[in-house]
């Protein structure tokens, strides 16, 4: 990319399963229509082997910014604080579930991830919309309750 800039930042993150590290970028990046321009991202130059599967160039994370380990603005708050870019402040994950399916390949689909709206193929019945708790943002904690599906409302 001609717009592509090493911030020359070293990072590192440590999930429960291991960790990535490499250096802070920023570029203009453009994801299902969607773009932000001077996103700060991570190039990942080394994982390790129970963080993630397959080729690895970036990592663009879900979390908040206050917890972020880069500090940056994630790529979905960015969109979010626009206020004309997403149709609507929501997001969805749908996680699918092969239990006891001796078919399931270790490549399965695991699910998808819906931005700005929502998806109403995956699920029936009304969206329970739950505010982030009091004294929480920072973190997606959400109450889930098994006979109705939850949208975070950002």
């Amino acid at each position: 990319s001609s717009t592509f800039k090493s911030l020359n930042q070293s990072f590192t993150i440590t999930y429960d399963s291991g960790e990535a590290q490499g250096t802070l970028a920023q570029d203009t990046v453009q994801m299902a229509g969607f773009e932000v321009d001077a996103q700060v991202f991570a190039t990942v130059s080394q994982v390790s082997s129970n963080v993630l599967s397959g080729p690895v160039s970036g990592l663009m994370g879900l979390a908040w910014q206050t917890i972020a380990s880069s500090g940056a603005v994630p790529f979905w708050q960015a969109l979010a604080s626009s206020n004309s870019t997403l149709t609507e402040g929501v997001f969805g994950v749908q996680l699918t579930r092969y239990n006891n399916d001796t078919k399931v390949s270790a490549l399965e689909p695991g699910g998808t991830f819906t931005l700005g709206a929502v998806n109403t193929s995956l699920f029936t019945g009304e969206i329970d919309y739950q505010p982030i708790p009091t004294g929480q943002v920072g973190y997606w904690i959400q109450q889930i309750a098994r006979t109705s599906p939850c949208v975070p409302a950002l």
